[in-house]
């Protein structure tokens, strides 16, 4: 009888699918932007032909998973809903110092900061993973000739890293890797070693996974030279074909009414509407954008800027004494907001006037894109990818380090009003179906 059980689980799972991809590092976010995108919805247009497999670290084995876990929105209405969002209130209001700044963090002991946050996530956040079925219950993937195996996200630990690098160098299988970026090899002072432990050994460790694929695809020219610059410090030279493959041309669906009206109070009355979408850390210089608010604002512009993070955890301290010099004014025009279904990101694309993408560590630099397929205008930082997409796209550049030319650059995008239908270059595949061909071909 529990041979038929587990033959009847293991039947949910296509084991002999021709495309096998690891998803261990999708996991639950308040919204569904980056990394987290490019999986979620390559999985949702090809799943037809794909395994979807996690790495299990206690068995050290790769698992089937039949579907990428969802996020579910708690409600805010009812007396249930007023009081968790209530008592979800209490809680960040009193965490918010030792949140922002890093070294009151250590006064409290982890064990104690762990309970706190599980607390927090089970009962009080707006989001929350839907159940999967436990991982005993899912079986074994063992590699098969036809198969080919996609890794599309970065490893999420050392020994994620050492069983990627053992399936890829010790198995009879075709593989392809999508690259991201190696900012930690690249750009290392923007990784404060508090907030971000261990990411450049792993990263490291990262790159013999990349070398040891059968084919590399990067997600931008850019990458694909900071790929080439440490190449070499690889033991063996890999070979391997190596071609670029830009993401998807973004197609949403248009936000309800009920989206709109969620998303408008962020805004506020302003005229002058920024959105910026990135995490509170050095590289995505969010520093520069909130000063060249604050000019705008000292000279009387009417101006609003939304900040969309999948956490309010502020791991720039320059940024973090920035926000906490906001006079009260100030806060009303300047705020962050988490736990976003990404209708309401869609609504804040359309309500914004401008989008500013200002980070100094860009491997593509997806919310510029969304943003010009919203007919939004885009000022993005003159560094990284962000000046290669600025090259076939209408996106004005600026200093990422000169907060007044950031604050002409955004009124003048303001000024310029909405960007006529953009002619999409080739580069950009059509849709997630035409990347899958192109990825795979």
């Amino acid at each position: 009888m529990n041979d038929r059980r587990g033959q009847g689980r293991e039947n949910q799972f296509r084991l002999d699918a021709p495309i096998v991809v690891d998803i261990t590092a999708v996991s639950g976010q308040s919204f569904y932007t980056g990394v987290q995108r490019v999986v979620r919805e390559f999985v949702a247009a090809n799943m037809d032909d794909l395994l979807l497999v996690r790495y299990d670290p206690k068995s050290d084995v790769f698992r089937a998973a039949n579907r990428i876990t969802a996020l579910k929105y708690r409600p805010t209405k009812g007396f249930v809903g007023r009081l968790r969002v209530r008592l979800k209130n209490w809680y960040w209001s009193l965490s918010r110092g030792y949140r922002e700044q890093g070294t009151r963090r250590s006064w409290i002991p982890t064990p104690v900061r762990t309970a706190a946050r599980w607390f927090y996530d089970t009962f009080l956040a707006d989001a929350y993973l839907e159940r999967e079925l436990r991982r005993t219950q899912r079986p074994v993937w063992q590699p098969l000739d036809h198969q080919r195996f996609v890794l599309l996200d970065i490893p999420v630990g050392p020994r994620h890293v050492e069983a990627l690098d053992r399936l890829l160098t010790s198995a009879d299988i075709a593989s392809t890797v999508y690259l991201h970026d190696l900012f930690p090899l690249s750009h290392k002072h923007l990784f404060d070693k508090r907030y971000h432990p261990g990411v450049r050994a792993r990263h490291l460790r990262y790159l013999d996974v990349v070398g040891a694929a059968t084919h590399l695809v990067t997600n931008s020219r850019f990458t694909r030279s900071q790929y080439e610059r440490f190449v070499d410090v690889l033991e063996e030279s890999p070979d391997q074909r190596i071609e670029t493959l830009y993401l998807p041309w973004p197609r949403f669906d248009d936000p309800t009414d009920d989206d709109r009206a969620a998303v408008l109070p962020h805004v506020g009355e302003a005229s002058v509407r920024v959105l910026a979408v990135g995490a509170l850390d050095a590289r995505k210089n969010l520093l520069v954008v909130v000063r060249a608010v604050r000019r705008l604002l000292a000279d009387g512009v009417p101006v609003s800027l939304v900040i969309v993070s999948s956490s309010t955890d502020r791991n720039d301290p320059l940024l973090a004494a920035e926000l906490l010099d906001l006079s009260a004014s100030e806060r009303e025009s300047i705020r962050i907001v988490t736990a976003l279904p990404n209708a309401q990101l869609v609504a804040l694309y359309d309500l914004a006037t401008v989008v500013a993408v200002p980070s100094v560590a860009e491997g593509f630099g997806l919310p510029a894109v969304e943003a010009l397929s919203r007919g939004t205008r885009v000022v993005a930082a003159r560094a990284t990818a962000l000046v290669e997409l600025a090259e076939s796209l209408p996106v004005t550049l600026a200093d990422p380090a000169d907060a007044a030319e950031w604050a002409a650059a955004l009124l003048a995008a303001h000024e310029a009003g909405r960007v006529p239908e953009v002619v999409v270059p080739d580069a950009f595949p059509a849709d997630w179906v035409e990347f899958r061909r192109r990825l795979l071909s």
